[in-house]
């Protein structure tokens, strides 16, 4: 062999195969065949011619190696035409630009056309044109409403920006405002039309008459103050406080003022009745005549009420035609009787009468009058309340009422001076003081006054002892008090001391006095001197004793 044949187009210039020509991997890029010496079929290319040519304009086979074609057909990407133009795209190299088609669809990527219709705004067979005045929505079928000052609406929706004309409701301005509505956007409440009548939904004029309570053309004005009604032509009545019925059925909120009275305060009290909503009856006036029907009062009262309405009966301490005259003194502080004055209970102490305004008649007093004085100083009337006697008693007598004498051991005015010392206890006068009897140790006639010195007992009639130093004796017993004056012994100190005895308590012993003789009781001298062998001023020096027994 001479290796005279060129090797084909082999994958990555590789050589073929020196004895058979073939390629060991294949034919490179835009060849095919045993050898790969044949370029690719036309619409094919490619390593081994496998891969099909993309969409090329006119049929055109593309490039056998890259696979690029020179123009695409109408809906294909270059370079290749084998991808379709991007969304939103179409035609000759998905150089334009859809247009508004419907929402969630894309339009025909060769012609261009949207398959489903226009967006809404939108119309036209590319879907590019927007929709004209009066028209909105897919495709622009739809008609506009009627929008504020004729403005159009929304393309889109068809909802009027800037609100509707009178009558009609937002957003589409295509239907009527609802019932009781009405005016631009319908959002006035329409007035109180008479039977609910709706307005008119463009005025909101009522088509007949106000309801009650209302007025003008509309009806959205209430009844001024003070009338109420249909077309507002009746008058409030006599309303509490000048206050303003109730426009549709003309009641008064607070009731009646005084003197009036039904639901609409225009009919006058029945007569016996009085005052707000005519709910007070009258007072007792005289001979039963009717009281003024707005302030209660009457022209007179009977007897036992207070003018001017009669109702309240006279104040406690009054009674009769007017209250004009003042009770008497009742028992306890009882009200008399309002009408008549009698005293219910009787008359307080120190009064009498019918009406209770008579005092007691001196020397009386107490309830009914029927206790009599005591004995009052200087023969004076007692208090014809409580029967005290205010210059004090007559002596003898105790206050206050100066009828019980004095207590034992009383006496005199007022009872304020202490009895003396009368014989067993006994009271004293009650009016001079003087008693029958002294107890011992006083003198008659009031015993207040002591024995004199020297004197003791019952009538001060017993003469006292002889007390030491000449002391009185005690002038109830007659006993001295420090013991007896020398010479004397025993309990009134009225005995002399005993045969040969002497001196104070006679507790000296007489000295030895001649012939035996007593010596001097109070002083101890021997009368007739001493006997033999004694001596001294009292015969009591010697040799020996005169006595022994």
């Amino acid at each position: 062999m001479s290796c005279s044949s060129r090797c084909g187009q082999c994958l990555a210039n590789k050589a073929c195969f020196k004895i058979t020509g073939r390629c060991p991997d294949g034919c490179a890029a835009g060849w095919e065949g045993t050898l790969c010496k044949t370029p690719c079929t036309p619409g094919f290319h490619g390593e081994n011619c496998q891969l099909t040519c993309g969409n090329c304009a006119a049929l055109a086979p593309c490039n056998a190696v890259t696979g690029n074609c020179m123009m695409c057909e109408p809906g294909w990407q270059m370079p290749t035409c084998k991808i379709e133009c991007a969304d939103g795209t179409y035609g000759v190299g998905c150089e334009s630009q859809c247009g508004n088609c419907a929402p969630g669809t894309v339009c025909n990527k060769v012609t261009g056309q949207c398959p489903s219709g226009c967006a809404p705004g939108w119309s036209g067979l590319m879907c590019t044109t927007r929709c004209s005045v009066g028209f909105y929505g897919a495709n622009c079928i739809n008609t506009c409403g009627s929008c504020f000052a004729g403005a159009p609406c929304d393309v889109t929706n068809g909802t009027c920006s800037g609100g509707c004309q009178p009558g009609l409701r937002p957003p589409m301005c295509t239907q009527a405002c609802a019932p009781g509505t009405y005016g631009k956007d319908c959002l006035t409440t329409c007035g109180q039309c008479i039977g609910g009548v709706a307005c008119n939904v463009t005025s909101g004029n009522c088509p007949g008459s106000c309801a009650a309570g209302w007025q003008g053309t509309k009806c959205d004005t209430e009844c001024f103050n003070g009338f109420y009604g249909l077309d507002c032509l009746q008058q409030c009545g006599n309303c509490f406080q000048g206050a303003t019925c109730n426009k549709v059925t003309g009641a008064c909120p607070a009731g009646c003022n005084a003197g009036f009275q039904g639901a609409n305060c225009d009919q006058g009290c029945q007569a016996g009745f009085h005052g707000v909503n005519c709910l007070q009856t009258c007072g007792s006036c005289q001979d039963g005549a009717a009281c003024n029907a707005v302030t209660g009062a009457c022209l007179a009262c009977e007897p036992g009420f207070q003018m001017p309405s009669c109702v309240n009966a006279c104040p406690d301490g009054f009674y009769g035609a007017g209250c004009m005259s003042a009770c008497g003194n009742c028992l306890n502080g009882v009200a008399c009787n309002k009408v008549d004055g009698s005293c219910p209970t009787g008359c307080a102490a120190g009064f009498q009468g019918s009406l209770c305004t008579l005092p007691c008649p001196n020397g009386f007093y107490g309830n009914q009058c029927a206790q009599a004085c005591g004995q009052c100083m200087g023969g004076a009337v007692c208090d014809k309340v409580t029967g005290n006697c205010a210059a004090g008693c007559a002596p003898g007598y105790q206050s206050p009422l100066c009828q019980q004498s004095c207590a034992g051991g009383f006496f005199g005015a007022g009872c304020a001076n202490t009895c003396g010392n009368c014989a067993n206890s006994a009271a004293c006068n009650s009016v001079s003081g003087a008693c029958n009897a002294c107890a011992p140790g006083w003198i008659l006639p009031d015993c207040k006054t002591a024995c004199p010195d020297g004197f003791y007992g019952v009538g001060c009639l017993s003469v006292c002892g002889n007390c030491i130093n000449g002391e009185p004796c005690n002038k109830v017993t007659g006993s001295c008090q420090n013991g007896c004056a020398a010479g004397y012994q025993g309990t009134l100190c009225t005995q002399a001391c005993n045969t040969y005895f002497w001196g104070v308590g006679c507790a000296q012993t007489c000295g030895a006095c001649a012939a035996g003789a007593p010596c001097n009781v109070i002083s101890g001298a021997c009368p007739a001197g001493c006997a033999p062998g004694w001596e001294g001023l009292n015969c009591d020096s010697g040799s020996y004793r005169a006595r022994t027994d």
